[in-house]
């Protein structure tokens, strides 16, 4: 089997590449793992022709490499994509301090409510 070398995703690739060399590694992850693309289908959940789709790089639902990432044991990988924002505290207060709505009363507001059609 001829040896590939990855190409690194860099941000001046085109969505295409990126999608070709992902799709490339998915395929290569599954063969790693020992399974055929049924098999693989199988423990993913989905269709044998929606992985077959997904590992030719055609459009596919966010789900489907959701399950696909996850029966590979790659899903703990989506912390390291996705990082958890971490939340600096002086903006967390600073944020606070924004939101505080203050209400507006007036002289009007201290008589009774009427509905208008009274004289």
């Amino acid at each position: 089997m001829p040896v590939e070398c990855a190409m690194k995703l860099e941000k001046q690739h085109t969505a295409g590449a990126i999608i070709v060399e992902l799709v490339r590694r998915l395929a290569q992850k599954r063969v790693r793992l020992g399974l055929t693309q049924n098999e693989a289908a199988e423990r993913a959940g989905v269709s044998l022709r929606t992985l077959r789709r997904l590992e030719l790089g055609e459009d596919c639902h966010f789900s489907t490499i959701i399950r696909v990432l996850n029966a590979y044991g790659l899903i703990d990988r989506l912390d390291q994509l996705v990082p958890e924002p971490m939340i600096d505290p002086i903006e967390f207060v600073d944020d606070q301090k924004r939101r505080v709505r203050f209400r507006v009363t007036s002289k009007a507001s201290n008589r009774p409510w009427k509905w208008g059609d009274e004289q």
